[in-house]
């Protein structure tokens, strides 16, 4: 029997504006549960603010000894280093006899080179332990520093593979691949060399300060005057590069984007004759890239020489007020040396104070980059409550629904622009239902969301009469296979592609689903077998290859619920009916395609139109009731009006949902 649905647009808001009927059914789902978290996870970046790098030092938490140990190296080697200055100018005026009592608290006469001796001695000493110490703290911050970086990337590669399709939608592959890679390498070279060197330097201005100043009060305020100079020169530059930084990186993501893009569709630049096209536009991204780099080194460039000025002047001070003291018997020439001394070891950890802020800035700048994902949260994740079923029978239904793939959209004063409207469809346990419509009239839409790809913006899917929300998503996924038009198969063995759905699928079940999916024949003629690596994207195989193996796959894991968009389109009409009998007869079957064949085997064909159904019924029901279907199906007969195997005409996209694909 034939049935017509009109959208009720008494349902949510009242009759008449549809933009406030829209707006308040947007505001009665968002009083949902079940969107409670969709607007958790839509207000991003809350957390990111300046405290980044700290939250970045929270990875060092499980490998907190070993970065204990690591850093604890760090200042051993820097007291070390504090304090050969100190002894070396003691040898110095025991040399020249000013200051034999200097070198008192070491064995050996008083006079002589025994003492003398004993210094040379004990400055190998503090060289070699300095050396050991310098080698556990480079090797043990390396290490730290490939930890954190790793346990990043492990954190956002999970979590990109947890987003949403909505989240996937939008992004960027090359922006996402550089935030994995490159921003997770200028985290491990803060934490590999940036904390370390920090520190170094802190207790190398606190030890000179304290060593200095108790010697010779004066003589160290002229020395350490440079350091509070270069340290605001450092500060300052890195604040003006943290920007830069940024731009850097949001231009390197941009290349690598372009690039990704270029490569992946490789046959279409090349069938269009746009390789030049392609390479100049490269070229453009690279020129940005190229001018933001500039401008740092810019920076870089009028820094550092003015950093070895200051370092230069402050030198030449100590000297001219240092040596009148030794001229005027105030102090001894060993002193003088270990002033200049502490400028030299002060100088080149404090001229890299600007570099290792510049790379905690990078960091900061990455850190802030990776957060942002990290603290996206995904939408599409289970109830606290989910059920889990345990007896899967295959009816499946949509009620009263509305859906928009920018519901989730950013500007809550944007209507969103709904494909689907009050969608109201059951389809039956092992029922083949055929689903024709227009291009955009919504089918695709339709069958992403009852495999939960998506979330309704109004009503409800349902699997054995409960809410998709309410189901765990193992549960979804057992009971619920889908395949899309475009095939990918995975850089692997034709086995692992089709076990990919279920791990634990032995061979006997693989070759069996590739039976019933006609991909036996020409797997067994591959060079491998089942063995056989497919090449990345399978795109050693053909078109209908592909989709035969990609059916297969959802069919290993004896899903009652098949969910199949348009997933045949590549196979030759004969081998689709070939297919279409041997899938299994109690199975509930969603798919789209786009021959007269698959439709007219359907049980029931549903007729969508502009994101309604408009009609319901058998073929000769609807062909009796002349409505759009009947059009539709009168303008086809009249392109081809005496095979009815052949294709639509293109514009006449046809959904499938149940009979044989």
């Amino acid at each position: 029997m034939t049935e017509v649905h009109h959208s009720r647009t008494e349902r949510c808001g009242t009759r008449g504006d549809p933009t406030d009927r829209s707006r308040e059914c947007r505001q009665r789902a968002n009083r949902s549960p079940f969107h409670a978290e969709a607007r958790e996870g839509s207000a991003l970046i809350r957390r990111l603010r300046a405290q980044a790098l700290v939250r970045l030092l929270g990875h060092l938490r499980p490998i907190i000894w070993p970065a204990a140990g690591a850093y604890g190296a760090a200042i051993g080697a820097t007291l070390l280093a504090l304090a050969i200055p100190r002894v070396l100018g003691q040898i110095i005026d025991a040399a020249i006899d000013q200051g034999a009592g200097g070198l008192a608290w070491l064995p050996g006469p008083p006079a002589g080179r025994g003492r003398l001796l004993a210094g040379a001695m004990l400055l190998l000493v503090i060289a070699v332990a300095r050396g050991g110490l310098s080698f556990l703290q480079r090797y043990g911050t390396a290490w730290v520093g490939r930890m954190v970086a790793a346990d990043l990337r492990r954190a956002v590669s999970d979590r990109l593979l947890r987003l949403d399709t909505a989240f996937h939608d939008k992004a960027s592959v090359g922006q996402l691949m550089t935030r994995v890679t490159d921003d997770t390498e200028k985290v491990r070279q803060f934490a590999a060399t940036a904390v370390a060197e920090l520190i170094t330097i802190a207790v190398l201005v606190a030890g000179a300060v304290a060593i200095l100043t108790g010697i010779d009060s004066l003589l160290a305020a002229v020395a350490l005057a440079p350091v509070p100079i270069l340290a605001v020169l450092a500060v300052t530059g890195a604040g003006r590069l943290g920007p830069r930084f940024l731009a850097v990186q949001r231009a390197t993501g941009g290349l690598t984007a372009r690039l990704q893009e270029s490569l992946t569709q490789i046959r279409i630049v090349q069938a269009f004759t746009a390789e030049r096209r392609t390479a100049t536009a490269y070229e453009t991204e690279n020129e940005a890239l190229f001018t933001r780099r500039l401008d740092v080194a810019r920076i870089f460039t009028s820094i550092f020489p003015t950093m070895s000025g200051i370092l230069g002047i402050g030198s030449a001070a100590v000297l001219l007020v240092g040596g009148r003291q030794v001229l005027a018997g105030e102090l001894s020439i060993g002193t003088l040396v270990l002033f200049n001394a502490y400028i030299f070891l002060l100088g080149q950890p404090v001229r890299r104070l600007g570099f290792f802020l510049n790379i905690a800035a990078r960091a900061n700048t990455s850190a802030r980059r990776l957060y942002e994902l990290l603290d996206r949260e995904p939408v599409l994740v289970d109830a606290p409550d989910a059920l889990e079923l345990q007896t899967i029978e295959g009816r499946v239904a949509w009620r009263h629904v509305d859906f928009a793939f920018d519901q989730e959209a950013a500007d809550p004063s944007r209507v969103p622009r709904r494909v689907l409207h009050d969608v109201s469809l059951e389809v039956g346990p092992g029922e083949h239902v055929a689903i024709v419509g227009t291009s955009g009239s919504g089918k695709t839409a339709l069958v992403q969301l009852l495999a939960r790809l998506y979330d309704p913006a109004v009503g409800a899917v349902e699997l054995d009469g409960h809410d998709l929300r309410t189901l765990s998503r193992a549960t979804i996924r057992r009971g619920i296979a889908f395949v899309e038009q475009e095939a990918f198969l995975f850089s692997a063995s034709v086995y692992h592609n089709v076990a990919f759905a279920r791990p634990g699928a032995t061979r006997a079940e693989v070759e069996g689903v590739c039976r019933l999916a006609g991909a036996h024949h020409f797997v067994s003629a591959l060079p491998e077998g089942y063995e056989t690596l497919v090449g990345e994207r399978g795109m050693t195989l053909s078109g209908g290859q592909r989709q035969r193996l990609a059916l297969a796959r959802a069919l290993v894991t004896n899903a009652p619920v098949m969910v199949l968009d348009d997933a045949l389109s590549a196979v030759d009409a004969g081998t689709e009916a070939t297919i279409r009998e041997s899938l299994p007869q109690e199975s509930t079957i969603v798919s789209v395609a786009q021959r007269l064949s698959t439709i007219l085997a359907a049980d029931r064909i549903v007729m969508l139109e502009a994101g309604r159904v408009v009609e319901q019924g058998t073929h000769g029901e609807l062909i009796a009731a002349n409505g759009p279907y009947a059009r539709m199906f009168a303008k086809t007969r009249g392109a081809a009006p005496d095979d009815t195997d052949l294709p639509w005409e293109a514009d006449l996209a046809v959904t499938s949902g149940g009979g044989r694909p």
